[in-house]
């Protein structure tokens, strides 16, 4: 499995600042003794976050392949599609 992490860069703080400011519009539920529990955020917040992560990881897996990318794909071991289109329309009906 492979380890992602989301390194700052100046694309991303500059999306984390609106993110963070959402995510100050969260809730605390509290037990009996008083301690945090549980976050409540608002659905509109949770999408924003799902997506903001969701475009963390896209940014981090190109990041993990542009040294593959950069060698171009005979280099790669990329393959032709002529060589692989019937496999795929093949696994599209399953």
């Amino acid at each position: 499995m492979t380890k992602t992490t989301f390194a700052a860069t100046r694309d991303n703080k500059e999306a984390l600042t609106p993110m963070m400011k959402a995510i100050s519009s969260a809730r605390y539920m509290v037990n009996a003794e008083g301690h945090k529990t549980d976050i409540i955020l608002p659905l509109s917040v949770w999408k924003k976050l799902l997506a903001w992560l969701e475009n963390q990881e896209d940014r981090a897996l190109v990041q993990e392949m542009l040294p593959r990318l950069k060698m171009g794909p005979e280099k790669a071991g990329a393959l032709a599609w002529d060589e692989v289109a019937d496999e795929w329309d093949d696994e599209a009906t399953l």
